[in-house]
Formats: C-alpha cells, sequence, structure tokens
C-alpha cells in the first residue's frame, strides 16, 4: 500500500485525510459511497465529562467526532465501518488508539497488530501506519501535536 505525507500540522488536521482518502478514492467502500462520516461539534470545554462508552447498536450510524483540540493536542472518537481502510500515513505528533468497540488492524512497518475492544496503543510521531476495520469499530484517537 503506498504511504501518503499527509499534512496534519495544529491548524490543518480537521479531517483533512479523510476527505483527502474519499476525494483520491483510496479508501474503503464506506468512504467512497458516502464520504467520511465526520461530525462537527462543538468541543468539550476543560472540566467537561465525554462519554465514550461503547455505541453498540448506534454505531453503525455514528460519525467519527472531534472531542478536543487545542495547540499541543487534539482527541478524536474516530468511527470506522467494517471493511473501511485508511492507506497508510504518517502524523507528525506522537498518537495513542485505544480501540473502545470492534476489532481494526493496523499495518506498521514489517508487522500487523489487531487491536480489540479494551486495547491501547502508542506511535511514535513519523511512523507509517494504516488501519483497517475488521468488524465495526471506534477508537479513542489522541495526537500529541508538534508546537
Amino acid at each position: 500500500m503506498p504511504e501518503a505525507n499527509l499534512p496534519l500540522g495544529p491548524s490543518e488536521f480537521r479531517f483533512r485525510a479523510l476527505s483527502r482518502w474519499d476525494n483520491e478514492g483510496g479508501a474503503g467502500a464506506q468512504f467512497k459511497k458516502k464520504g467520511p462520516k465526520i461530525m462537527a461539534l462543538p468541543h468539550a470545554k476543560p472540566g467537561e465529562s465525554v462519554d465514550l462508552n461503547p455505541l453498540g447498536e448506534a454505531l453503525k450510524d455514528a460519525r467519527t467526532q472531534a472531542i478536543i483540540k487545542t495547540d499541543s493536542f487534539e482527541a478524536i472518537r474516530l468511527v470506522l465501518q467494517a471493511g473501511t481502510e485508511i492507506p497508510s500515513h504518517k502524523v507528525p505528533g506522537e498518537i495513542t488508539l485505544h480501540c473502545l468497540e470492534g476489532c481494526v488492524s493496523l499495518g506498521l512497518t514489517g508487522s500487523v497488530i489487531n487491536l480489540r475492544a479494551g486495547e491501547w496503543l502508542y506511535l511514535n510521531g513519523g511512523e507509517p501506519h494504516s488501519v483497517k476495520a475488521e468488524e465495526d469499530s471506534s477508537l479513542l484517537l489522541t495526537i500529541i501535536l508538534k508546537t
């Protein structure tokens, strides 16, 4: 799978990557047919709790949503339908992925790791990776942005 160098700086992230995959035809069927499922909601405020419980039956109609974005980090609930693939790319800052429900395969340099509900993964900034939803899934994605 070709690697994409995506411009994911603090002022550019806003799901540009997901939109790009849809426009370039490189994503799974979910992105090709319906475009990225992204929901623009107000960000969480300091001290405000956010419900990250599994969505259960509502997962099939859920959309990816930004939870918070600051100059130093961004948190996103990433929702992927089964079979959806995000091609190999690099993010400048360190990232964590916490699988809230479902199962995804992460393509790393030289290996593939399955991340299941309740499992967490850390990646160094600039590390190439791809994500494929093995089943309907939601993940908490945290990106430490370089300032």
